[in-house]
């Protein structure tokens, strides 16, 4: 009996043991803190880790769209920004580029002795560009460039002359919010710029056709026809970035500043050039939305641009101390496959210029055509 009731209690307490070890792996798994090994021959994957950002706000290799490390600060609620042509944008990077321009102004009904001239004249301008990151809020940036206008035809050419003209600037750009959720940046920059060229044209001749006689006469016909200039100019503004998808954008900027213009025409009587100078008041508004194909598979931007400006008109065809508001209205084309390069061609109109006065009364307001090719890569 009691050897019987020995090996029954063996049998339980076996059993007991059994079912613990059986439990264990469970009971092991069920913590929190401990989890166990995979299954080397498991074919069960594991979940894809969520899209990751890093301390620039970049997006991570997963999300397929871009990062912000491949295309500097421009990169936005994973939109890439482009950088507009014709005003101030809000990205603070490291940047080199060259913009090369050429243009057709023209003026018509120029009332003159021998009836109404019509006026073209061709432009070309090549800057270049730079910028420096000194920080992810602080940049500086600075621009080089020359500008030139010819006639296309015997009467313009004998008209518009050569005029050129050496312009340099640069400036401090502050960023002053960002939030890459929300895919929204507010900028502040400052600038100043000096130009330095002359103006060669026969309106002086239009304008005063005694005195010319004169100064044919006397051999000074070459200094009355050309008139050196220099522009000096402050500005500030604020400039603003909006993200709405991979694909749209907006951005604007207002600016405003002083600009000072010296003329040193040449003076009939005193057979001497004279300076005369004036100051105006001059701003920017530019709006530029911008469709970006790249996430879509086609690498291919399009950004149409437009801004309301008040400007200097002393380096157009007229020799004048006078500002002008003109409305530029611009479409670009960029190729978009490459975060870091912009590159790109844009066609723009600009109306409202002054028109051009002689002795006889006022010409038509010239129009002016122009296309701009843009290369800059941005690190």
């Amino acid at each position: 009996m009691t050897r019987t009731w020995l090996v029954h209690r063996a049998s339980c307490v076996r059993s007991a043991l059994v079912a613990l070890a059986m439990t264990a792996p469970a009971s092991a798994f069920a913590q929190p803190e401990q989890a166990s090994p995979p299954d080397p021959g498991s074919t069960v994957e594991s979940p894809s880790p969520a899209p990751q950002r890093d301390a620039e706000g970049a997006a991570d290799e997963t999300t397929g769209v871009a990062r912000r490390g491949d295309g500097g600060d421009r990169v936005l609620g994973d939109h890439v920004f482009i950088y507009p042509a014709f005003f101030d944008s809000s990205f603070v990077n490291t940047y080199f580029g060259v913009r090369a321009r050429v243009g057709l102004i023209r003026v018509s009904d120029i009332p003159t002795d021998a009836g109404r001239l019509h006026i073209y004249a061709a432009s070309a301008d090549e800057v270049i560009d730079l910028g420096i990151k000194i920080t992810r809020w602080l940049g500086v940036f600075g621009t080089a460039g020359i500008r030139t206008l010819i006639g296309t035809n015997l009467k313009s050419l004998a008209y518009a002359g050569a005029t050129y003209e050496l312009a340099s600037g640069g400036g401090v750009l502050v960023r002053l919010y960002q939030d890459d959720d929300r895919g929204t940046q507010l900028s502040i920059r400052g600038s100043v710029s000096h130009a330095n060229g002359q103006v060669s044209t026969l309106l002086p001749i239009l304008q005063n056709p005694a005195g010319s006689v004169g100064e044919a006469l006397s051999g000074d016909l070459g200094e009355v026809t050309r008139t050196p200039v220099t522009v000096f100019s402050c500005r500030g503004a604020l400039a603003f970035a909006q993200s709405f998808s991979p694909i749209l954008s907006v951005q604007a900027a207002l600016g405003i500043g002083a600009t000072e213009v010296t003329l040193e025409p040449y003076d009939f009587t005193r057979r001497a050039r004279s300076s005369v100078s004036a100051r105006g008041v001059t701003y920017t508004l530019g709006l530029a939305p911008a469709a970006d194909f790249r996430s879509l598979g086609v690498p291919i931007a399009v950004m149409p641009e437009y801004v309301l400006l008040r400007q200097a008109s002393s380096t157009d065809l007229r020799v004048s101390t006078s500002f002008d508001t003109q409305h530029l209205l611009g479409l670009g084309l960029y190729y978009s496959g490459r975060a870091t390069l912009q590159l790109g061609i844009v066609a723009a109109t600009q109306l409202g210029g002054e028109p051009v006065v002689t002795s006889m009364g006022r010409s038509a307001r010239p129009q002016q055509h122009l296309g701009q090719f843009i290369l800059r890569y941005v690190w």
